[in-house]
């Protein structure tokens, strides 16, 4: 999904095979802007190099259709606060015992 949101190539490395008592699943994929798999997953769990042919200007073109793209169209000043406020749970869990109430996650974040 990574790769279809953002437009671009995404090669995922993923451990395989078991590593102190724990099984990796090695399931390493490149990934094409449209979220295509160029190469992988490797389903076997084992050891593998993937390799696959990628035309990077298919990543610089952005747009999604006419009228839509997938960077120009972002609105980072939604999603400030977001980034910056911990979350409502944290703060409640946080505050001593009888305090009236914990700062609304909603109010916006400071102007980055």
């Amino acid at each position: 999904m990574t790769a279809y949101w953002n437009k671009a190539f995404v090669a995922v490395c993923d451990r395989c095979g078991t590593e102190r008592g724990r099984k990796f699943e090695g399931g390493s994929v490149i990934a094409g802007p449209g979220g295509d798999f160029r190469a992988g997953p490797v389903t076997d769990r084992g050891v593998r190099t993937l390799l696959a042919d990628c035309d990077l200007s298919r990543a610089a073109d952005k747009r999604v259709g006419e009228h839509n793209d997938a960077l120009a169209d972002r609105r980072p000043a939604h999603y400030v606060a977001a980034l910056v406020a911990p979350p409502a749970s944290s703060v409640a869990s946080a505050l001593p015992s009888g305090d009236p109430s914990p700062v609304q996650a909603s109010q916006p974040g400071p102007a980055l």
